[in-house]
């Protein structure tokens, strides 16, 4: 009666958990073709930027039990980017840039400044302290004014479309259509190709830094450079599409947007993937255009499917509840064909083990009375993976990699 009693508490508690750890449809119904989530949860505001649409950004301040919007200029633009510029939005569009003087879009002005045209189309925002940065069909330009005024400090001709901006401290990275990556280091005065590893007419859609580390989302698979883009590495192993529209960081994890086959995540720099779908209801909601991490919470914009949230966490809500005393180990880390898990806590060796996959899935799960569990995985795929050991001492938390 009591093992009976520890296998449906922690039958309960993983299936509570797993439902956490899946995406929840916030907007329906619509493409979503860029994100920005402005403040922070539980009181942040989402705003979706839609394709031809009259009402080009819709926000809900509610999680999408409600979304509101304004027409705006022209009446079936498209908003390709979007930006917070002080207590303003600012919008890239086919046809210029439109701004929001308030948070809430009850009105928009279409952009008739120096420095840039009015009907050039603006693919990607990207800020640094008071500047910000606009990538558009003619190179990269930039505002330190809100707006009033630019300057172009990358210049294309027309087809030289600029998908993607990152941003760091001095350093810009400006993304194009067909011609790899443009790298600045000095606040955009200087501009190098930095391609040594990509493909001939490299198309990059989403750039992500986190420290020296940079993510590339392109037509052909999700890149990975320590050096400023003077050398990328080709990371794709796991991913079963290379169309990559969005890539973002939250911590280790790095999530990359594919088109048609949903979200996955990397938790070693791009080493191996692995899919973070649960959730997902249909086939359009696969097709992800916009990806935005705010906090702990991730949010994806669909290509006919509108938006949704779900927690960064891949092992959402599962916490180690144990005390100092609590000793699992599980070895080798890094595994080929078993594992070994060994109880050094407690008296009573009695303990449940549970395997997760990354999605937060259970694969495994089992009652031991040992010391020391020899388990088989050879069976698994590779990837993450994490064990819950739960005890009379507490419930403990380990990790391999399944080679």
């Amino acid at each position: 009666m009591k093992k009976l009693l520890l296998f449906i508490i922690i039958a309960i508690f993983s299936y509570s958990n797993n439902l956490k750890a899946q995406w929840a449809q916030i907007g329906t119904g619509a493409s979503v073709q860029s994100l920005l989530v402005s403040g922070s949860y539980p009181s942040n505001i989402i705003y979706a930027g839609l394709p031809n649409s009259t009402v080009g950004v819709r926000y809900t301040a509610n999680y999408g039990s409600t979304w509101n919007g304004t027409g705006w200029y022209p009446s079936y633009g498209t908003a390709y980017s979007i930006i917070q510029a002080g207590s303003q939005i600012m919008a890239g569009t086919d046809y210029g840039i439109n701004i929001s003087s308030d948070i809430y879009v009850n009105s928009w002005t279409h952009i008739y400044a120096a420095g840039i045209p009015n009907d050039i189309e603006v693919y990607s925002f990207a800020k640094s302290g008071g500047i910000i940065y606009a990538g558009a069909q003619y190179g990269v330009y930039s505002t330190s004014d809100y707006g009033s005024s630019w300057d172009n400090i990358l210049f294309f001709s027309p087809t030289n479309n600029v998908f993607a901006l990152a941003v760091s401290g001095s350093k810009i990275f400006a993304g194009t259509a067909d011609d790899g990556v443009y790298y600045s280091s000095d606040y955009g005065n200087n501009w190098n190709v930095v391609n040594n590893g990509l493909p001939s007419y490299t198309t990059v859609y989403s750039i992500a830094i986190s420290g020296n580390k940079i993510f590339i989302g392109t037509n052909s698979g999700v890149y990975y450079s320590t050096n400023n883009g003077s050398n990328w590495a080709c990371v794709n192993s796991g991913l079963t599409n290379t169309i990559i529209n969005a890539v973002a960081i939250s911590g280790t994890n790095v999530f990359a947007a594919t088109n048609g086959d949903g979200v996955f995540v990397s938790t070693n720099n791009g080493s191996s993937w692995a899919a973070f779908n649960s959730g997902l209801s249909s086939g359009e909601a696969y097709y992800v255009l916009s990806l935005v991490v705010n906090g702990s919470w991730i949010y994806a914009g669909t290509g006919g499917d509108g938006t949704w949230k779900r927690s960064t966490s891949i092992y959402a809500d599962i916490e180690n509840t144990g005390t100092e005393n609590t000793q699992i180990f599980v070895y080798p880390n890094l595994a080929n064909d078993i594992i070994t898990i060994e109880n050094t806590s407690s008296k009573n060796n009695e303990a449940m083990i549970s395997i997760y996959n990354i999605q937060g899935q259970i694969l495994l799960q089992q009652l031991t009375q040992q010391q020391k569990t020899v388990i088989n995985i050879s069976d698994f795929a590779e990837g993450l993976y994490y064990v819950k050991v739960n005890t009379d001492k507490g419930i403990a938390i380990n990790k391999f990699i399944k080679n």
